[in-house]
C-alpha cells in the first residue's frame, strides 16, 4: 500500500507528530510512504528524514495552487491513499481528488466541541474553512477521529456517521520517560527549591487552552500553600500572551509564577513537573500534553474536555472546565498525597498510557482501516 500524506507544515504540534510517528511506523511494516507539505522548513522535517520518508513541498503560497499542484502530483504518481491532517489540507485533498478519483482520500479530524467565536485571535479564514469541511466531508472514503468526543461532535455537524472511525492517538513512551538530571536542570534553572511542588501546563498559548482557569487556581493555591509554584510552557499570539500576563500579575502571582515560553525538551519538562495541568474549554479531542505527562509519570488534574476522561482514566483527576474551584481541590487533593502515593499514581498513568495509547496500537490501528478501504 502506497500512502501520501498531507499537512500544512511539519510544525511542533500534536497532530504533525502523529502524523510523524504513524508515517514512521507504517513505513517500518513494508509500505510506502511519503509526505506533502504546503510550507516547508517545519521542525520535525529532520525527524522525517531520519526515517527515511520522502518530503515533498508543494512550494505554493495559497489554497488554489496547492489543490491544481497537489493534482498534479496524483495524477504524476497516484498513491492508493491520501491522508490529509486537519481543516486547511482536508480541504485541499477534498478538491484535488475530484479530478483523481482512484485515489482513496482519508481525512483526519482533531477537534472537538469548536466554539468558532475564539477564532478571533487567529487567522479569521479558518471559520470559513471548517464550514467548508463541512459541506465536502462527503467527498472522504474514511475519516479518523482521534477521539470518540471528536467522532461525536464532526457526526452532528453532519459528518457520515458510517464513514468516521475513532483511532486514538499513539504515545511514545520510549521518548516519553522520567529524566532525573533534567528535572534537576531545569527547576534549577527556574528558580525551584527544594520541597516546592512545581504544577505546570504544557502547550500553546491559545484561548481553548483555558489558562485563566488555571491562573485563578494557580493564584488560589499558592494564597493557601506557599510551597506551591506555578509555571506555563508553551507560547502563542503575543497580544495573547501579553493579555495572560497581565491576568497573572493583576491575581498577584508574581514570582510564584514561570513563563517559560516555548521548549522542544518536553520530556525533561514533564520530568521537571510535580503534577501536570491541563484546564482547556473547549476544543480538545485527545490530548497529547495528557499522554506524554502521563507517560512521563506525572499525576494529571485535567478538564473534562474532549476525551480527558478516557485518557486519565483512574490515574489522575478530572474537574469541569472553568471552575477554578474545583480544580483548586483537586490539586489539593493530589499534593496532599504522600510521596509513595504520588508515585503509585504516576506509576498507574505510565502503564496506562503503555497498555492503552501505545504509537504500536496507533500503527496497528490505523493499518486495518487503510488496509481495508483499499481491498
Amino acid at each position: 500500500m502506497n500512502i501520501l500524506f498531507l499537512c500544512d507544515q511539519l510544525a511542533v504540534g500534536g497532530a504533525e507528530r502523529q502524523l510523524l510517528l504513524l508515517a514512521r511506523g507504517l513505513k517500518n511494516k513494508g509500505h510506502g510512504v511519503q509526505v506533502a507539505v504546503f510550507k516547508s522548513g517545519g521542525p520535525l522535517e529532520p525527524e522525517l528524514a531520519e526515517a527515511g520518508i520522502p518530503l515533498i513541498d508543494l512550494q505554493k503560497n495559497n489554497p488554489v495552487s496547492h489543490i491544481f499542484r497537489l493534482i498534479t502530483l496524483l495524477r504524476q504518481s497516484p498513491p492508493d491513499v491520501l491522508h490529509s491532517y486537519l481543516p486547511m489540507a482536508n480541504l485541499v485533498a477534498a478538491l484535488a481528488t475530484l479530478f483523481t478519483p482512484r485515489v482513496r482520500l482519508v481525512w483526519g479530524v482533531r477537534a472537538s466541541n469548536l466554539d468558532l467565536s475564539y477564532l478571533g485571535w487567529h487567522d479569521r479564514r479558518s471559520r470559513v474553512v471548517i464550514q467548508l469541511n463541512r459541506l465536502f466531508c462527503r467527498l472522504a472514503d474514511l475519516i479518523i477521529a482521534n477521539s470518540q468526543a471528536g467522532a461525536d461532535h464532526h457526526r452532528r455537524l453532519g459528518y457520515p456517521w458510517a464513514r468516521l472511525s475513532v483511532i486514538p492517538n499513539g504515545i511514545d513512551t520510549r521518548r516519553f520517560q522520567f529524566d532525573p538530571q533534567a528535572r534537576e536542570g531545569i527547576r534549577r534553572a527556574w528558580g525551584v527549591g527544594e520541597g516546592v511542588a512545581l504544577i505546570g501546563v504544557v502547550g500553546r498559548l491559545d484561548p481553548m487552552k483555558g489558562l485563566p482557569t488555571f491562573l485563578r487556581a494557580g493564584a488560589m493555591l499558592t494564597r493557601k500553600m506557599p510551597q506551591v509554584q506555578l509555571v506555563v510552557v508553551g507560547d502563542g499570539p503575543v497580544e495573547y500572551r501579553q493579555d495572560l500576563q497581565r491576568q497573572g500579575e493583576a491575581l498577584g502571582l508574581g514570582e510564584a509564577l514561570t513563563w517559560a515560553g516555548g521548549r522542544s525538551d518536553t520530556p525533561g519538562v514533564y520530568s521537571a513537573l510535580d503534577v501536570l495541568v491541563s484546564a482547556s474549554w473547549f476544543g480538545e479531542g485527545f490530548s497529547n500534553v495528557i499522554g506524554e505527562g502521563m507517560a512521563v509519570g506525572l499525576p494529571c488534574v485535567v478538564t473534562d474536555v474532549g476525551d480527558a476522561g478516557v485518557i486519565v482514566g483512574e490515574a489522575g483527576i478530572i474537574v469541569p472546565p472553568r471552575d477554578a474551584e474545583a480544580m483548586v481541590g483537586a490539586l489539593e487533593r493530589v499534593l496532599g498525597l504522600s510521596g509513595e502515593e504520588r508515585q503509585q499514581m504516576g506509576e498507574m498513568a505510565r502503564a496506562r498510557m503503555a497498555e492503552q495509547f501505545s504509537t504500536d496500537l496507533l500503527v496497528a490501528r490505523s493499518e486495518v482501516e487503510l488496509v481495508g478501504l483499499c481491498a
